[in-house]
């Protein structure tokens, strides 16, 4: 696992920053996170819902707001993307792990890598299945092997959790 600090030059940052937290950029509500398999119905919505943002999907770019994360596309200098998605939670009043998981299936994809980029700081974290955490501080990168369970939490000191999702094969 790579954790790297402060990724983005401050302009960089403050322009990713202000365009996706302003009252113009697109967000889209997902009932679901993770596929929890003690939630079927999707009830648990306090914990299990969130606002998504597609910058890569279906083997394509899905955005007009690919710009932004140029410079973080420039850092991981994939071969090929399988997905990148912003999701945006709002606060709870306590902290609430999500379910244990990898992005995708681990027979699926062949040799990925996950990159979680943190747009701002909270008491939420990412916790990997061996127990180690990654607290959410913004402008920081985390890479570590796709097939990695981990899980993200709910936070409670901030109005909102935002982290953008990498998923896509290294440059060998």
């Amino acid at each position: 696992m790579q954790i790297i600090d402060n990724l983005l030059s401050q302009e960089d940052f403050n322009n990713l920053h202000d365009t996706m937290m302003s009252n113009e950029f697109p967000w889209y509500w997902s009932w679901t996170k993770t596929k929890d398999p003690f939630d079927e119905g999707g009830d648990n919505c306090v914990h299990n819902c969130q606002l998504v943002h597609h910058y890569f999907r279906d083997f394509e770019k899905s955005t007009g707001y690919w710009y932004l994360i140029e410079p973080i596309v420039e850092y991981l200098n994939p071969t090929a993307f399988l997905r990148i998605k912003a999701n945006l939670t709002l606060a709870t009043p306590q902290i609430i792990e999500t379910y244990m998981h990898t992005d995708f299936q681990p027979d699926e994809k062949g040799n990925w890598k996950t990159a979680l980029f943190y747009l701002n700081t909270n008491d939420g974290y990412t916790k990997f299945i061996d127990g180690e955490v990654v607290q959410t501080i913004a402008n920081r990168l985390v890479i570590f092997d796709g097939h990695t369970k981990h899980c993200g939490t709910t936070h409670t000191n901030a109005k909102f959790r935002t982290v953008i999702n990498f998923n896509y094969y290294p440059c060998l």
